[in-house]
Protein backbone atom coordinates (compact mmCIF):
# COMPACT_ATOMS: atom_id res chain seq x y z
CA UNK A 1 0.00 0.00 0.00
CA UNK A 2 2.83 2.39 0.85
CA UNK A 3 4.64 1.62 -2.43
CA UNK A 4 1.43 2.25 -4.43
CA UNK A 5 1.05 5.71 -2.84
CA UNK A 6 4.64 6.55 -3.75
CA UNK A 7 4.04 5.55 -7.35
CA UNK A 8 0.84 7.59 -7.44
CA UNK A 9 2.58 10.69 -6.10
CA UNK A 10 5.38 10.24 -8.61
CA UNK A 11 2.87 9.95 -11.45
CA UNK A 12 1.07 13.11 -10.34
CA UNK A 13 4.37 15.00 -10.11
CA UNK A 14 5.37 13.91 -13.60
CA UNK A 15 1.96 14.91 -14.96
CA UNK A 16 2.21 18.38 -13.40
CA UNK A 17 5.73 18.82 -14.74
CA UNK A 18 4.58 17.89 -18.25
CA UNK A 19 1.66 20.35 -18.01
CA UNK A 20 4.01 23.14 -16.90
CA UNK A 21 6.26 22.46 -19.88
CA UNK A 22 3.31 22.67 -22.25
CA UNK A 23 2.09 25.93 -20.71
CA UNK A 24 5.58 27.43 -20.79
CA UNK A 25 6.10 26.58 -24.44
CA UNK A 26 2.84 28.33 -25.41
CA UNK A 27 3.10 31.35 -23.11
CA UNK A 28 2.44 34.81 -24.55
CA UNK A 29 5.54 36.67 -25.65
CA UNK A 30 6.21 39.70 -23.39
CA UNK A 31 5.97 43.18 -24.91
CA UNK A 32 8.05 46.10 -23.62
CA UNK A 33 8.75 49.72 -24.47
CA UNK A 34 6.43 52.47 -25.72
CA UNK A 35 3.80 50.29 -27.36
CA UNK A 36 0.82 52.45 -26.34
CA UNK A 37 -1.85 52.69 -29.04
CA UNK A 38 -5.44 53.95 -28.76
CA UNK A 39 -8.00 51.32 -29.70
CA UNK A 40 -5.45 49.08 -31.47
CA UNK A 41 -6.16 46.24 -33.84
CA UNK A 42 -4.62 42.78 -33.60
CA UNK A 43 -0.83 42.81 -33.72
CA UNK A 44 0.48 41.28 -36.94
CA UNK A 45 3.93 40.20 -38.11
CA UNK A 46 5.27 40.81 -41.61
CA UNK A 47 8.79 39.60 -42.23
CA UNK A 48 10.90 40.60 -39.22
CA UNK A 49 8.57 43.40 -38.06
CA UNK A 50 5.64 43.38 -35.64
CA UNK A 51 2.97 45.99 -36.49
CA UNK A 52 0.29 47.68 -34.36
CA UNK A 53 -2.36 49.67 -36.25
CA UNK A 54 -4.60 51.90 -34.17
CA UNK A 55 -7.25 54.63 -34.25
CA UNK A 56 -6.08 58.02 -35.53
CA UNK A 57 -5.89 60.30 -38.56
CA UNK A 58 -5.09 58.28 -41.72
CA UNK A 59 -4.63 55.08 -39.61
CA UNK A 60 -1.26 55.41 -37.82
CA UNK A 61 0.88 52.45 -36.84
CA UNK A 62 3.98 51.45 -34.88
CA UNK A 63 6.41 48.64 -35.59
CA UNK A 64 9.15 46.74 -33.77
CA UNK A 65 11.56 43.94 -34.60
CA UNK A 66 12.09 42.77 -31.02
CA UNK A 67 8.84 43.74 -29.20
CA UNK A 68 10.91 46.14 -27.09
CA UNK A 69 11.89 49.14 -29.22
CA UNK A 70 8.97 50.66 -31.13
CA UNK A 71 9.34 53.02 -34.08
CA UNK A 72 6.77 55.69 -34.90
CA UNK A 73 6.68 59.08 -36.62
CA UNK A 74 3.98 61.26 -38.16
CA UNK A 75 4.56 59.83 -41.65
CA UNK A 76 3.87 56.26 -40.54
CA UNK A 77 0.26 55.99 -41.62
CA UNK A 78 -1.64 53.67 -43.90
CA UNK A 79 -2.61 56.77 -45.91
CA UNK A 80 0.43 59.09 -45.48
CA UNK A 81 -1.03 61.78 -47.77
CA UNK A 82 -4.29 61.89 -45.84
CA UNK A 83 -7.56 60.03 -46.28
CA UNK A 84 -8.17 58.88 -49.87
CA UNK A 85 -10.75 60.54 -52.12
CA UNK A 86 -13.20 57.69 -51.70
CA UNK A 87 -13.36 58.58 -48.00
CA UNK A 88 -13.54 62.39 -48.13
CA UNK A 89 -15.37 63.08 -51.41
CA UNK A 90 -18.31 60.75 -50.98
CA UNK A 91 -21.09 62.17 -48.84
CA UNK A 92 -24.29 60.09 -48.62
CA UNK A 93 -27.66 61.75 -48.36
CA UNK A 94 -28.89 62.04 -44.78
CA UNK A 95 -31.92 59.95 -45.71
CA UNK A 96 -29.61 57.03 -46.48
CA UNK A 97 -27.78 57.13 -43.13
CA UNK A 98 -28.92 54.30 -40.90
CA UNK A 99 -29.93 55.13 -37.33
CA UNK A 100 -28.89 51.67 -36.12
CA UNK A 101 -25.30 52.70 -35.31
CA UNK A 102 -25.55 56.49 -35.33
CA UNK A 103 -24.98 57.79 -31.81
CA UNK A 104 -24.55 61.16 -30.16
CA UNK A 105 -22.59 61.14 -26.94
CA UNK A 106 -21.34 57.57 -27.04
CA UNK A 107 -18.82 55.40 -28.83
CA UNK A 108 -19.32 52.31 -30.95
CA UNK A 109 -16.91 50.63 -28.53
CA UNK A 110 -19.00 49.30 -25.64
CA UNK A 111 -16.23 49.76 -23.05
CA UNK A 112 -16.03 53.53 -23.63
CA UNK A 113 -17.84 55.77 -21.18
CA UNK A 114 -20.99 57.61 -22.23
CA UNK A 115 -21.22 61.39 -22.41
CA UNK A 116 -22.21 62.92 -19.09
CA UNK A 117 -23.19 66.37 -20.34
CA UNK A 118 -25.85 68.47 -22.03
CA UNK A 119 -25.72 68.93 -25.81
CA UNK A 120 -26.49 72.56 -26.67
CA UNK A 121 -26.31 72.39 -30.43
CA UNK A 122 -25.88 69.99 -33.35
CA UNK A 123 -24.37 71.23 -36.62
CA UNK A 124 -24.49 69.33 -39.89
CA UNK A 125 -22.08 70.41 -42.63
CA UNK A 126 -22.09 69.52 -46.30
CA UNK A 127 -18.34 68.88 -46.33
CA UNK A 128 -15.32 68.00 -44.22
CA UNK A 129 -14.11 70.68 -41.81
CA UNK A 130 -10.43 71.52 -41.68
CA UNK A 131 -8.57 71.03 -38.37
CA UNK A 132 -8.48 74.84 -37.97
CA UNK A 133 -12.25 75.09 -38.43
CA UNK A 134 -12.83 72.33 -35.89
CA UNK A 135 -10.59 74.12 -33.38
CA UNK A 136 -12.43 77.40 -33.91
CA UNK A 137 -15.82 75.73 -33.49
CA UNK A 138 -14.65 74.17 -30.24
CA UNK A 139 -13.16 77.43 -28.98
CA UNK A 140 -16.24 79.58 -29.50
CA UNK A 141 -18.88 76.96 -28.75
CA UNK A 142 -22.52 76.90 -29.84
CA UNK A 143 -24.43 79.80 -31.39
CA UNK A 144 -21.25 81.63 -32.40
CA UNK A 145 -22.55 82.25 -35.92
CA UNK A 146 -25.44 84.25 -34.49
CA UNK A 147 -22.98 87.09 -33.92
CA UNK A 148 -22.73 89.73 -36.65
CA UNK A 149 -19.83 89.15 -39.03
CA UNK A 150 -17.91 92.29 -39.95
CA UNK A 151 -15.56 92.47 -42.94
CA UNK A 152 -12.54 94.66 -42.19
CA UNK A 153 -10.53 96.26 -45.00
CA UNK A 154 -6.90 97.26 -44.41
CA UNK A 155 -5.22 99.34 -47.10
CA UNK A 156 -1.52 98.90 -47.79
CA UNK A 157 0.63 100.76 -50.35
CA UNK A 158 0.05 98.18 -53.11
CA UNK A 159 -2.43 95.70 -51.61
CA UNK A 160 -5.71 95.45 -49.74
CA UNK A 161 -6.21 92.95 -46.93
CA UNK A 162 -9.70 91.74 -46.09
CA UNK A 163 -10.28 90.00 -42.77
CA UNK A 164 -13.13 88.66 -40.63
CA UNK A 165 -13.49 86.73 -37.32
CA UNK A 166 -12.28 83.15 -37.12
CA UNK A 167 -15.58 81.86 -35.73
CA UNK A 168 -17.29 82.90 -38.99
CA UNK A 169 -16.64 79.49 -40.53
CA UNK A 170 -17.71 78.99 -44.14
CA UNK A 171 -17.66 82.66 -45.18
CA UNK A 172 -15.74 83.76 -48.26
CA UNK A 173 -14.93 87.18 -49.68
CA UNK A 174 -16.46 88.16 -53.03
CA UNK A 175 -15.83 91.16 -55.27
CA UNK A 176 -17.81 93.18 -57.80
CA UNK A 177 -17.33 96.36 -59.81
CA UNK A 178 -21.02 97.27 -59.95
CA UNK A 179 -23.69 96.88 -57.28
CA UNK A 180 -26.57 96.98 -59.75
CA UNK A 181 -25.26 94.21 -61.98
CA UNK A 182 -25.61 91.51 -59.32
CA UNK A 183 -22.42 89.87 -60.58
CA UNK A 184 -20.03 88.80 -57.82
CA UNK A 185 -16.92 86.63 -58.06
CA UNK A 186 -14.84 84.88 -55.41
CA UNK A 187 -11.74 86.72 -54.23
CA UNK A 188 -8.51 84.82 -54.75
CA UNK A 189 -6.39 83.40 -53.25
CA UNK A 190 -8.26 81.39 -50.61
CA UNK A 191 -8.37 82.96 -47.14
CA UNK A 192 -5.93 81.82 -44.45
CA UNK A 193 -6.49 81.55 -40.70
CA UNK A 194 -4.08 83.27 -38.31
CA UNK A 195 -4.41 85.04 -34.94
CA UNK A 196 -8.12 84.18 -34.72
CA UNK A 197 -8.95 85.88 -38.03
CA UNK A 198 -9.50 84.81 -41.62
CA UNK A 199 -7.72 87.06 -44.11
CA UNK A 200 -7.02 87.39 -47.80
CA UNK A 201 -4.78 89.92 -49.53
CA UNK A 202 -5.44 91.20 -53.06
CA UNK A 203 -3.54 93.60 -55.28
CA UNK A 204 -4.67 97.22 -55.39
CA UNK A 205 -5.86 98.61 -58.74
CA UNK A 206 -7.08 101.99 -60.00
CA UNK A 207 -10.54 100.54 -60.70
CA UNK A 208 -13.54 100.59 -58.39
CA UNK A 209 -14.01 97.28 -56.59
CA UNK A 210 -16.60 96.38 -53.96
CA UNK A 211 -16.23 93.53 -51.47
CA UNK A 212 -18.66 91.47 -49.44
CA UNK A 213 -18.78 88.28 -47.35
CA UNK A 214 -21.03 85.44 -48.38
CA UNK A 215 -21.71 82.05 -46.85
Amino acid sequence: MIRLMKLTRRAVALALLSLMCVLTSHAQMPIYGDYFAHDPGTMIKDGSRYYIFYTGFAVPYKYSTDLRTWTWNSSQRVFPSGPPAWVTNTWPALTSVSTAWSFIGRSLYSADGWLNATIDEIRIYDGRLTPEEIAVNYQFGPNALALPVTLVQTNNPTTVTLSWPSWAVGFNAEASTNLTSGSWSAVTPNPTLASDRWSVTVSMTNNLKLFRLKR
